[in-house]
């Protein structure tokens, strides 16, 4: 979502203002949970500018950095990475579910940490359709 925010690669206007919006929201209002070990946030940080500019998902990456120490803006959940039997990376905290079977997974460590909190938060991951 925060890649996508910054509205430079092939997602449509549509979809990057959908994100914009999304994170504005998630920055003024709501808090966010990701994984303790920051593997989410490490991400991030490879393709987004720390500084804040120029984008929306560059902002957001500041605003994660600036209050990671705050609970009521960023909590964050142990996850347990591991290989999933095709030998994929996975978490043991991503369900074991059939239909779960194809996720990407580079995403499943969004599924993992909110299956992991107590409050289920909404997953908002960059996607690649938008």
């Amino acid at each position: 979502m925060a890649i996508t925010a910054n509205a430079k690669n092939h997602m449509s206007p549509e979809c990057a203002l959908a994100c914009q919006i999304a994170l504005d929201q998630l920055m003024k209002t709501d808090r966010l949970v990701i994984d303790a070990e920051w593997g989410i946030i490490g991400e991030y940080m490879n393709k987004l500018d720390q500084k804040g500019q120029p984008g929306l998902g560059d902002a957001f990456l500041k605003w994660v950095l600036t209050n990671q120490a705050n609970p009521g803006k960023v909590e964050k959940i142990p996850v347990t990475p591991e290989q999933d039997a095709d030998g994929n990376e996975s978490y043991e905290e991503f369900p074991n579910h059939s239909a779960l079977s194809s996720f990407d997974p580079s995403d499943r460590i969004f599924v993992a940490v909110a299956a992991t909190h107590h409050e289920n938060p909404p997953i908002l991951p960059d996607t690649s359709g938008g």
